[in-house]
């Protein structure tokens, strides 16, 4: 069997999303010579385009595997779309990954509208999916979506977190929210509304969307400031996340903006912030920086730079995205080998549902992975930390994600 796979670009006639496949096999034959195929949405192209070192990291990363003998004996291939972050493109390309690439399961596809475009027929079509590059609040809901599954804090768990320490830094503080008009952005606005409650629900003063089709955020940044709002919440991806930052410097708007853990590591978002610290930015984090020095001796730190340097040479090593596909490539492998040779759907979901204690190589210490057919919240501990001009500074203790209201059950 061929241990070295490659990657190949195919376009589709009808639309304006490419397929990238590692090779073709059926995923669902038993044959110990047959490869585990998987699928994976990204978004390689469109306004989320900065999130396409995803995909690049997973199929490097089973690249890695299959060249160390794969999981039980057998290689693993990636099926990945180019969705464009476009919801209707991401559920055709995974009905046809299902249908007619035969894949075993879906893992780690980037975006929370396009994971929710392809969630319901997932689902019903009994299809693990599993380890979703979304913190969306909804991948826990283990009732109404059985066989969907996070990996990071929730966006409402995340947004707990903030405005309980904005309520302790600032009791009275007033907060505005500016956020994507989906279920990304909506989940960190209910999370700000959980802990404030109908008792301090007159704190929040402006709440303010936008579409991913905009081409900036400048207005709604003008009117969080027109409403009084000292603490903004960002929940935002990248690309607007740092139009809003930069509009808050041009207006010498010295505030203190909240920004969501999955845009804080892109310099499109930390760029206009570069050795300026007077618009106050704070953040989470769950993984090792690797940017920072306390890690440099650190064994799963030395073995992610490893990798990188050996798969993916042309990738900037710092940046957390393939951090992150590093650790929940390192995840669905456990999964497989918990499988071992009952690779059936049911069986790959029992055990997605059943890790107990999993550390990973670039989690933060003390966060270990536990999952139950009732907890689909893989990851539920997070680490505030600062901007200081060059970089993101942790600080405070480790917090663990607590329901504040009723959210994924």
């Amino acid at each position: 069997m061929m241990r070295r796979t490659s990657l190949v670009l195919r376009h589709a006639a009808h639309t304006a999303f490419a397929l990238l496949a590692l090779s073709a096999a059926t995923a669902q034959a038993q044959s110990p010579a047959t490869p585990i195929r998987i699928g994976h949405t990204a978004a390689l192209s469109g306004p989320a385009a900065a999130y396409g070192q995803l995909a690049r990291t997973n199929a490097a990363f089973f690249r890695m595997v299959n060249e160390q003998g794969g999981v039980n004996g057998r290689t693993i291939e990636l099926v990945v779309a180019d969705d464009e972050y476009v919801p209707n493109k991401s559920f055709e390309a995974v009905r046809k990954m299902v249908e007619q690439d035969k894949v075993l399961l879906m893992y780690g596809s980037f975006g929370t509208p396009t994971n929710s475009a392809q969630a319901p027929y997932l689902n019903r079509q009994k299809v693990p999916h599993l380890f979703l590059g979304t913190g969306a609040d909804k991948w826990g809901d283990h009732k109404s979506l059985p066989w969907s599954m996070g990996f990071q804090p929730s966006f409402r768990h995340e947004a707990q977190i903030y405005a309980k320490r904005i309520l302790q830094n600032t009791p009275q503080a007033k907060i505005g929210v500016l956020h994507q008009n989906d279920d990304f952005g909506r989940d960190y606005l209910k999370g700000v509304q959980d802990v404030l409650g109908k008792e301090k629900a007159g704190q929040l003063v402006k709440v303010v969307s936008y579409e991913t089709s905009d081409a900036t955020v400048d207005s709604q940044v003008v009117s969080l400031q027109a409403a009084g709002a000292e603490v903004i919440v960002l929940a935002a991806i990248p690309k607007f996340a740092g139009q809003a930052i930069r509009k808050a410097y041009d207006m010498n708007w010295n505030t203190t903006m909240y920004v969501a853990l999955g845009a804080a590591n892109f310099p499109a978002t930390t760029d206009s912030a570069k050795n300026r610290t007077a618009v106050t930015l704070i953040s989470g984090s769950f993984a090792k920086e690797p940017r920072d020095a306390t890690w440099d001796q650190d064994s799963g730190m030395k073995a992610y730079r490893a990798f990188m340097a050996k798969y993916l040479p042309n990738e900037n090593v710092n940046d957390g995205l393939p951090v992150l596909a590093f650790n929940t490539g390192t995840l669905l492998v456990q999964v497989l080998k918990q499988a071992g040779s009952d690779l059936s759907r049911e069986n790959i979901m029992h055990q997605a549902e059943n890790l107990k204690d999993v550390e990973l190589p670039t989690l933060l210490p003390g966060i270990r992975v536990s999952t139950a057919k009732d907890d689909h919240y893989p990851v539920k501990q997070l680490q505030l930390m600062r901007w200081d001009g060059a970089g993101w500074k942790p600080f405070g203790e480790m917090l663990s994600t607590v329901r504040e209201g009723k959210s994924g059950s």
